[in-house]
């Protein structure tokens, strides 16, 4: 209950933020629980990635590592700092590459 509040209220700002006109980007969201690990939230991370693509707001998700826990979007045996295959992703790092990629495709030359 304490997230689904949160959430809402984040929603909430973000449409004040709008109404005045202000920018807004996302800085930081995850696919699993504050702690980095736990389940990852698939329809949770839809839902909010449908609403800041509809508003076409800017956002990062975490964790770039390669952590033992369910956040990292590299796998722990990953130990590449920069051009990752497929691979080396995790289950969440596949996941995001597909959103993202998906995005960029929407957004055509405006990305």
């Amino acid at each position: 209950p304490e997230r689904e509040i949160q959430k809402k209220w984040f929603e909430a700002q973000m449409e004040l933020a709008r109404e005045k006109k202000l920018p807004i980007i996302v800085s930081e969201f995850g696919l699993s629980p504050a702690s980095g690990d736990g389940a990852i939230n698939k329809a949770s991370a839809d839902k909010w990635m449908k609403l800041l693509n509809k508003y076409n707001i800017s956002y990062f998700c975490w964790s770039l590592s390669n952590k033992n826990e369910s956040a990292s979007l590299l796998k722990p045996s990953t130990k590449k700092t920069f051009g990752w295959k497929s691979g080396d992703l995790s289950t969440a790092g596949k996941y995001i590459k597909k959103k993202y990629l998906a995005r960029k495709k929407a957004l055509g030359k405006k990305a």
